[in-house]
């Protein structure tokens, strides 16, 4: 995680599980009186805040010992209910909330966004109704203003771009205050279902990368129509896939472009978007059994780089000031008061036959001619080109070449390192013809993503 806070340098992070048990923050004398602790609540901010990361606090699961019911999620056995005693849940609101100012400070904590639970539409993680979330988020709102009233709260985080209408109406009913709108989306929406009553009845299909901006627009609508209209809107979960199976939608070269076609379908419609997950110690499922098994981090369970990881790099080494193309899939920015560009670009394919169980989709064998003029030009231009593609700068298809180990011995993880590093495959001097144009081409194979650096010498 260090490495990849240096080599991207996120703003903000989320994560499950800040009341599970395992945290120790609440448990209860036999008297019922609430014992806090918040040891390990520091330990995981004071990290956070150490790597330059601000916390984006979810409010949830539920202590054991103040749960309503015994229904529990995943492999860690997270409880989902609504609290069997509000004030007790309003109270560790309040007073961990409280904890945090007294530690971090006022300023700092006011920075932070608080959401409220994760995903109560789906009943794996949340066993109350509708109207239950909306109580939890009335009282847990009001507990945290009563600490600070410019801390920022909001909801309802839920799969699927669902309930937004009716949590802001909520809102407004209830005089609840709401400083956001959060919600989860994915390519793959339906897998996300506890409401069937069998896995067979899931009706699992790839919606097409233009679907991300779609769902996007059409909340941004509903926030528009009702009575906070100029609320932000943060997506707090995307992917190309929910399936934990799914190693071509998370740990391939399509996830790359995936990515970068979305965040550039994204740009200006978010106030942010946060990528889960961060690497691929994710244990919802259980530990991964082998190497790269379909979740959801930028890099393996060993530290080796996806070429989704690539992805963000990439676009944590552009400059600020972008230079406007009619590309859809060319970003090409300046450096300021400077001599050099750099441009990304990349060549999106979507599927045309999808597997969420870990085989290679069908991919059409669509390249790109990428070609490039630059007008102006007085010098001698240094260019350098990074790639990322099926055979470079891919650990996981390197791991496939190898036979896929399950387990790797250490020679095998730093081979597999090298192999995810991308490549520089073009470093030349380019001049510039009688007009002062410099013109660049090269070809990109599907799902394939090239940086470039063009330096004046």
């Amino acid at each position: 995680m260090r490495q990849l806070q240096r080599d991207i340098g996120f703003d903000a992070m989320r994560f499950h599980g800040i009341f599970h048990d395992w945290m120790g923050v609440y448990r209860e004398d036999r008297n019922g009186k609430p014992l806090y602790c918040f040891h390990n609540v520091e330990k995981v901010y004071d990290f956070l805040l150490e790597q330059g990361i601000k916390p984006f606090v979810e409010l949830g699961f539920m202590p054991r010992a103040l749960a309503s019911d015994d229904n529990r999620v995943f492999s860690y056995e997270a409880y989902t209910s609504p609290p069997k005693d509000y004030e007790k849940w309003a109270n560790l609101i309040t007073t961990f909330t409280s904890h945090l100012v007294e530690r971090y400070g006022r300023e700092e904590v006011a920075t932070w966004h608080f959401e409220v639970w994760n995903e109560p539409n789906l009943d794996g993680f949340w066993s109350g109704s509708q109207g239950e979330y909306f109580k939890l988020y009335s009282v847990s709102v009001r507990a945290v203003k009563a600490v600070d009233a410019r801390i920022r709260v909001g909801g309802p985080a839920t799969a699927k771009n669902e309930w937004v209408p009716e949590f802001l109406a909520h809102c407004h009913e209830d005089a609840a205050p709401v400083d956001f709108v959060s919600s989860h989306h994915y390519c793959c929406e339906s897998a996300l279902g506890w409401e069937v009553d069998s896995p067979e009845k899931f009706v699992r299909v790839y919606r097409g990368q233009p679907y991300m901006q779609e769902t996007v627009r059409r909340v941004k609508e509903q926030i528009s129509a009702s009575a906070f209209p100029e609320l932000p809107l943060h997506y707090t979960e995307w992917n190309v896939s929910p399936m934990h199976e799914d190693r071509f939608g998370k740990d391939s070269e399509l996830t790359a472009t995936f990515a970068l076609s979305t965040l550039r379908d994204m740009d200006g419609l978010l106030d942010s978007y946060s990528w889960w997950t961060i690497f691929d110690v994710f244990e919802e499922s259980g530990p991964g059994l082998r190497p790269f098994t379909g979740k959801y981090g930028l890099c393996n369970l060993h530290g080796i780089l996806k070429p989704v990881g690539h992805a963000f790099r990439f676009l944590s080494k552009l400059y600020p000031e972008e230079i406007v193309t009619e590309d859809g899939q060319l970003i090409v920015t300046r450096e300021p008061g400077g001599s050099r560009l750099r441009l990304l670009v990349w060549n999106h394919v979507e599927p045309t036959e999808v597997d969420f169980y870990g085989a290679d989709r069908a991919i059409p064998d669509e390249s790109r001619r990428v070609e490039i003029s630059l007008e102006g030009v007085t010098g001698s231009l240094r260019l350098r080109r990074w790639l990322v593609d099926r055979n470079h700068g891919n650990g996981f298809r390197a791991w496939q070449r190898a036979g896929e180990p399950a387990h790797l011995k250490p020679d095998q993880v730093e081979f597999l390192k090298a192999e995810a590093e991308a490549p520089c495959v073009e470093d030349c001097i380019l001049e510039p013809d009688a007009n002062q144009r410099v013109e660049m081409s090269f070809s990109l194979g599907p799902c394939a993503l090239s940086f470039i650096e063009l330096e004046m010498m």
